[in-house]
């Protein structure tokens, strides 16, 4: 028998809270709801959707915190973030266009993208590293059941930027912040305040 994708949502569904123990460990999961196969009308179908409630009795305010869990069997791509993206479009229209009085919740939407392995020779890598709302995990099925890895977004960088290229950087810098100063001068100085 092969492992679907089905086998493993089925497995984190299941058994979401032994899931947790064995690395699945999805920020703000508070005790809530787990959703599956979530219809988001044209933006798809949701695998896993997890809603969480926290009460601020300081400033009344409640946090909503909804996470997106999309399952691959194989590699987690760009392909996947998309749709994992695409899925937090939707949810955010849902939630605009409900009767949700927005202005007394703070809601947090984040994704969780779950594969075999992690494709680390594509762009994906560069938007996960400015992408704090996406975590990333790898699975393992084997004799003992499930266990989970979470991908550290900042091991895919072997070399950063240096103080060397600072420094030959600095003065083209300089040059294109006062060129825009000087273009925004210009610009203010051909206005008229009434």
């Amino acid at each position: 028998m092969s492992f679907l994708e089905k086998n493993l949502e089925d497995i984190i569904f299941k058994n979401f809270d032994k899931c947790k123990e064995r690395g699945l460990k999805i920020d703000h999961m508070k005790q809530g709801l787990l959703l599956r196969q979530v219809d988001l009308g044209d933006y798809g179908i949701a695998d896993l959707i997890t809603v969480s409630f926290e009460c601020n009795l300081i400033n009344g305010c409640t946090e909503i915190f909804i996470n997106v869990i999309e399952c691959k069997k194989g590699i987690i791509d760009t392909t996947a973030y998309l749709q994992g993206k695409r899925y937090i479009t939707g949810l955010k229209e849902l939630l605009f266009l409900s009767e949700l009085d927005v202005d007394h919740y703070r809601i947090n939407l984040k994704l969780q993208l779950i594969g075999s392995s992690f494709d680390e020779r594509s762009d994906l890598k560069y938007l996960l590293h400015s992408d704090r709302d996406t975590q990333v995990f790898t699975y393992e099925y084997g004799f003992d059941g499930i266990s989970f890895k979470e991908v550290d977004r900042f091991l895919f960088f072997k070399r950063t930027i240096g103080e060397r290229e600072i420094k030959k950087m600095a003065p083209k810098i300089k040059q294109l912040h006062r060129a825009f100063y000087l273009s925004l001068a210009d610009k203010i100085s051909d206005r008229k305040i009434i």
